[in-house]
């Protein structure tokens, strides 16, 4: 894969994204797994965890271990990957 090809993630993933990169513009700091749950309507802080963990394989979001708001966007999200 190069450089230029799309990164392909889920709807979910897609909408972790985006609630992360508002929250940062909105607020100045990433959102809990909480406050993802709560505004993204998800049935627990596990399941947005697991997604947090997948885009942190794919290299969209950094993960700071058993840091409360330890997420960091690693590019402009919203235009280097195509929700599949």
């Amino acid at each position: 894969m190069s450089d230029s090809d799309p990164i392909h993630i889920s709807p979910r993933q897609q909408a972790i994204l985006d609630y992360i990169q508002s929250h940062v513009q909105s607020h100045g700091w990433p959102p809990t797994l909480r406050e993802m749950r709560d505004g993204l309507h998800i049935s627990s802080t596990s399941v947005v965890a697991y997604h947090l963990k997948r885009l942190a394989t794919i290299g969209l979001v950094k993960l700071t271990p058993h840091v409360a708001r330890g997420i960091q966007l690693q590019e402009d999200v919203s235009h280097s990957h195509a929700v599949r």
